[in-house]
């Protein structure tokens, strides 16, 4: 089974509630995208704000092996990184962040 991460738009986050820790990819309308393609970017997603959920506390990258909610507020520069790779792999991926920046709402990672 291939290693996939899986991204989808959550409405409401609170770092009061220990709910995201629980693999839920339906309930977000997750997309699915292929380690060999998140892997290489792991440089140029580094320092991007983000949160871990299961710890309620910041992280400036992808949690690998768990869950991350990138904030509204992140998800221009999170852009970015998937447009300047100018891949097709990615088309789905943007069209998420776009979605999501339109909504003001974050977007959920589940790590592989």
């Amino acid at each position: 089974m291939p290693c996939t991460h899986e991204f989808g738009i959550i409405e409401h986050f609170s770092s009061r509630i220990k709910k995201y820790s629980k693999y839920q990819p339906e309930k977000y309308n997750c997309i699915s995208i292929d380690d060999d393609y998140i892997l290489p970017l792991g440089e140029k997603l580094y320092g991007i704000k983000m949160i871990n959920p299961c710890l309620n506390e910041k992280c400036k990258t992808l949690c690998y092996y768990g869950v991350t909610i990138i904030p509204v507020e992140s998800l221009s520069q999170f852009r970015t990184v998937f447009i300047e790779e100018n891949n097709h792999v990615y088309n789905q991926m943007i069209s998420l962040i776009d979605r999501a920046i339109a909504e003001q709402k974050n977007i959920i990672h589940y790590g592989v």
